[in-house]
C-alpha cells in the first residue's frame, strides 16, 4: 500500500494543471441546418453543446441536445452520444468539415396554448364528474418505486417534529395571514441528497397528515414543460401549476400528466375554485401537496427567459402553492386534522421567498452518517445473487462518504457491473461536467467548509453550488456545513487526481489506510492552499502550558512538483547502536518524507510548515488505529530527540491521528516534549472535513473487519491442530 501511494503521489501533478488545456477547432453538423460549421475554444462536449445552443437562438430544448461522431452514427444507434464532459480533443472526428461531429435534438412540442382551438375553455366542472379511480391514501397518487426504507430515519423524525411544533404553534397564533405563511416546507437543491425521497415518506412521518393524502407535482422525467413556459409573462407557469395539481388527483403517472396538457391545455380556474375541488375531492383528509424538482422548470424558464425570470418564477410558484393551501384550510375552517400543506424539493437558494417575502419551513438533507450508510447498504445488497465482503462494502460506504445517491449507484455498480476498483468505482458516479467554473466552485466548497470563516455560507450560497454540493446540517450543532460528495472531488484537478488516491487504501494493506488517507490529505490541503489545521481548530496542544490553546497558523512548505522522498528517516536502538539515529543526510523544507519501509520507527511522515512570522517547522507525522497514544508519543519523543541531537535549532510539532476516543488523552499528551496537533474520534470532522471524514472512520472498520477474520482463522487453526488423531 505504501509503494502504490507512494508511486501515485510522485507523478501527480498541480490541480490547476488541468485548467490550462488548449482546445482546437472542431466541425460541427446540426440536424435541421444546412452545411457545417467549425467552433473553438470548447474544452468538453458540453462546452461545445453550449455553443451550438446559442447558435440556434436557444430556441430549443438545451439539455435535450447531444452530440455524435456523425449523423450515421446517430441513425445506427441513437443511445452512443458522447457524455457530456467528454474532452473535445479526445474525440476521433470532427478535424476536418467532411467528418463533422453531428448534433441531435427532439423536436419541440407545441403548446396547447397556442395550438388553434375551438370551443369553450376547459372546465374544472366538467372534469370533475368525470369517473376517477378513489384516492388511496397509504401512497402517492403519482407514485414513484420505492427501493427501501429511509436510511436516517431517526434524525428525519426529528426534523419533522421540528416543522410540525412551528406549524401547529402558526396555525393557533390567529389571523389567516399569520397562518397562512407556515404552510409551505421546502428542500434546497442538491444532487441525491433524498429530496424525492423525503416527500415519499413525509405524509407517513408527520403526524399532521396523519391518514391524508400526497398529491404529487412533479417537473422531473425529461418533461418538456412547453404549456408551463409558453407565455411566463401571463403566467402560463402558474396556470399549469394549477391544471397539474388538478390532473394529479386522477391521472396514473407524471407522463399522462404531461400528455393530458399537451393535448387538451389547461384549466380555466382560480385558486378558489381550486380550492373548493380539493376540499370536495378529499373529504375530511390532510393533504400534502408536494412538488418536486421545481428547479428543473427554473431551468427552463431561465432558459427561455433571463436568469431573474427564472427565480422570479419560483417565487411565483412558491406563492401560488401557499395561496392554494391557505384557501383549502379556509374551507376546513383551518382545523389541524384536516389540514392541507405544501412541500416544494430543490429551491436553487436558502434566501428564496413568495411574492409577499415570507420563507419557508426548511428542511435540509443530512449526510448519512456511518451506521446509517451500512444500514442503507445492508438493505441495497439483501438477496443479492453478488455477495460482497466486509472490506468491499466498507468501501462503497467511505467512497459515498454518506451521500445517500453516490452509495446507492456504487452498491449498484459493485452488484450488476462487476465493479470493483476504486478508480473505476468513482467512474460510475455520474456528476456535473467539469468545466473550469466548477472546478473552481468545488474548490471553494472544500476551502470554506475547512476554513469557515464568517459569512463563509452565504458566499459559497451566491456561486449557485446547487448542482454539486449538498448543505447539510450538523448532528450536534446549530451550525450548517457545505459537502462534496467524495467522488465529485476528481473533478477538481487531473484525471489521476490526488483526492482519489485517499480511497486506494481499500486495494492495500489494511493496517496502513489510515496512514494513506491522512498523508494524502496533507497533500490535497496544500494543493489548495489551506492550513494544517483550520481556525478555531480546538485539537493544537501545547507542551509547555500542558492545555489545549488556539492553534498557530502553519502553512504548508513543501513543494507538490517535488517527487515524494522515501528515504529512511531514523533508526531504532539496536544491540549494536543502543539510540536512536537520523540516517538521513540532510533534510529539504520542499520535499515531503513518506519513507518506504513498512514499519518506519516513530514517525510515518515528515514534512515542513511556515508561521506567520516566517520561521520553518518541522511537523512529524504519525497515526494509530488502535488506542496506543501512549506509545506515538513516546516514538516521537524519540525521533525529536535524535532530530534535535542533529539539528539544535530545529522547531518540531507532532501531528497525531488516533482514532479510538481516549478518556485520559490530556494526561498521556501532556508527556509529549512539543506541541501537539491531536485528531482524536470527535475531531474528525473538524480536521478532514464531512466530506472526507468518513474515509478516515471506515479505516478503523476496515482494520477491524481484516483483524477479526485473522483471528477467526486463527481460532480454526487452533482447533483443527488440538483435535484428537483420527476424529
Amino acid at each position: 500500500a505504501r509503494s502504490l501511494v507512494c508511486s501515485r503521489l510522485a507523478r501527480q501533478s498541480a490541480p490547476s494543471a488541468a485548467l490550462s488545456l488548449q482546445c482546437g477547432m472542431v466541425w460541427v453538423s446540426v440536424k435541421g441546418q444546412e452545411g457545417v460549421k467549425n467552433y473553438r475554444d470548447a474544452r468538453d462536449v458540453s462546452e461545445l453543446l453550449d455553443q451550438v445552443y446559442d447558435d440556434l437562438g436557444k430556441t430549443i430544448n438545451r439539455f435535450s441536445m447531444k452530440i455524435y461522431l456523425s449523423e450515421e452514427a446517430f441513425k445506427d444507434n441513437p443511445q452512443q452520444a458522447f457524455e457530456p464532459d467528454m474532452q473535445v480533443k479526445d474525440i476521433e472526428g470532427g478535424m476536418k468539415a467532411k467528418m463533422a461531429l453531428y448534433v441531435d435534438y427532439p423536436e419541440p412540442v407545441e403548446p396547447a396554448a397556442k395550438k388553434a382551438r375551438t370551443g369553450e375553455a376547459r372546465s374544472l366542472d366538467a372534469f370533475a364528474l368525470q369517473v376517477h379511480p378513489a384516492p388511496d391514501s397509504q401512497r402517492w397518487l403519482l407514485a414513484q418505486p420505492r427501493t427501501c426504507a429511509t436510511a436516517n430515519e431517526s434524525t428525519l423524525r426529528q426534523a419533522v417534529e421540528q416543522v410540525e411544533t412551528k406549524i401547529e404553534k402558526g396555525i393557533k397564533s390567529g389571523s389567516d395571514d399569520s397562518k397562512g405563511r407556515i404552510l409551505l416546507i421546502a428542500a434546497q437543491n442538491g444532487m441525491g441528497t433524498g429530496k424525492s425521497h423525503l416527500v415519499d415518506r413525509l405524509a407517513e412521518v408527520m403526524q399532521l397528515m396523519k391518514g391524508g393524502v400526497t398529491i404529487k407535482v412533479s417537473y422531473n422525467l425529461d418533461q418538456d414543460l412547453a404549456n408551463d413556459v409558453a407565455n411566463i409573462n401571463e403566467h402560463s407557469h402558474t396556470q399549469c401549476f394549477y391544471t397539474r395539481v388538478v390532473l394529479a388527483t386522477a391521472l396514473a403517472g407524471i407522463a399522462d400528466v404531461e400528455n393530458d396538457i399537451n393535448g387538451h391545455g389547461c384549466f380555466a380556474l382560480s385558486v378558489e375554485q381550486l380550492a373548493k375541488y380539493m376540499d370536495t375531492r378529499f373529504p375530511n383528509q390532510p393533504v400534502l401537496i408536494a412538488v418536486d424538482e421545481v428547479q428543473l422548470l427554473a431551468m427552463k424558464v431561465k432558459a427561455r427567459c433571463t436568469p431573474e425570470r427564472a427565480t422570479d418564477s419560483v417565487k411565483d410558484l412558491l406563492t401560488a402553492l401557499r395561496h392554494l393551501c391557505a384557501e383549502v384550510n379556509r374551507c376546513r375552517s383551518w382545523a389541524l386534522d384536516k389540514l392541507c400543506l405544501g412541500f416544494v424539493t430543490a429551491l436553487p437558494t436558502l434566501d428564496i421567498t413568495t411574492v409577499s417575502r415570507y420563507p419557508p419551513l426548511w428542511m435540509h438533507p443530512v449526510l448519512l452518517d456511518d451506521e446509517e450508510a451500512q444500514a442503507l447498504l445492508a438493505q441495497l445488497v439483501k438477496g443479492a445473487v453478488v455477495k460482497l465482503n466486509a472490506t468491499e462494502q466498507l468501501r462503497l460506504c467511505a467512497l459515498s462518504g454518506g451521500h445517500p445517491r453516490s452509495l446507492v449507484v456504487l452498491v449498484t455498480a459493485a452488484l450488476c457491473g462487476g465493479v470493483r476498483n476504486v478508480q473505476d468505482l468513482a467512474q460510475e458516479l455520474k456528476w456535473p461536467e467539469p468545466t473550469a467554473k466548477l472546478r473552481e466552485d468545488l474548490s471553494h466548497v472544500v476551502e470554506a467548509t475547512y476554513l469557515r470563516p464568517d459569512g463563509w455560507a452565504d458566499t459559497v450560497m451566491q456561486s449557485q453550488l446547487f448542482k454539486c454540493a449538498m448543505l447539510t446540517t450538523k448532528r450536534q450543532e446549530t451550525s450548517e456545513t457545505w459537502c462534496v460528495p467524495p467522488a465529485l472531488t476528481r473533478l477538481l484537478g487531473s484525471d489521476d487526481n490526488w483526492l482519489m488516491h485517499m480511497y486506494a487504501m481499500f486495494e492495500g494493506d489494511p493496517r496502513k489506510d489510515l496512514e494513506t488517507v491522512s498523508i494524502v490529505w496533507d497533500r490535497a490541503r496544500a494543493a489548495l492552499g489551506l492550513p494544517l489545521m483550520p481556525p478555531n481548530y480546538t485539537g493544537y496542544f501545547d507542551s509547555t502550558a500542558g492545555s489545549f490553546v488556539a492553534p498557530p497558523v502553519l502553512r504548508f512548505a513543501f513543494d507538490l512538483m517535488r517527487p515524494v522522498s522515501d528515504e529512511r528517516i531514523i533508526r531504532q536502538p539496536t544491540s549494536l547502536a543502543p539510540t536512536w539515529e537520523v540516517q538521513i543526510e540532510s533534510l529539504e523544507n520542499k520535499t515531503y518524507y513518506y519513507p518506504k519501509a513498512q514499519n518506519h520507527p516513530g514517525t510515518e511522515a515528515l514534512f515542513h510548515c511556515t508561521l506567520e512570522n516566517g520561521s520553518m517547522v518541522t511537523v512529524l507525522h504519525q497515526e494509530k488505529v488502535n488506542d496506543d497514544l501512549k506509545t506515538a508519543v513516546a516514538g516521537l519523543n524519540s525521533v525529536a530527540k535524535a532530530l534535535k541531537t542533529r539539528w539544535p535549532d530545529m522547531n518540531i510539532c507532532y501531528l497525531c491521528i488516533v482514532m479510538q476516543k481516549l478518556p485520559k488523552h490530556i494526561d498521556i499528551l501532556k508527556e509529549a516534549h512539543h506541541p501537539v496537533v491531536y485528531v482524536g474520534p470527535h475531531l474528525v470532522d473538524s480536521y478532514f472535513t464531512p466530506t472526507f471524514a468518513p474515509a478516515a472512520r471506515y479505516c478503523v472498520l476496515s482494520h477491524q473487519a481484516v483483524q477479526a477474520l485473522h483471528n477467526e482463522k486463527v481460532t480454526r487453526s487452533r482447533g483443527q491442530h488440538e483435535s484428537p488423531v483420527g476424529q
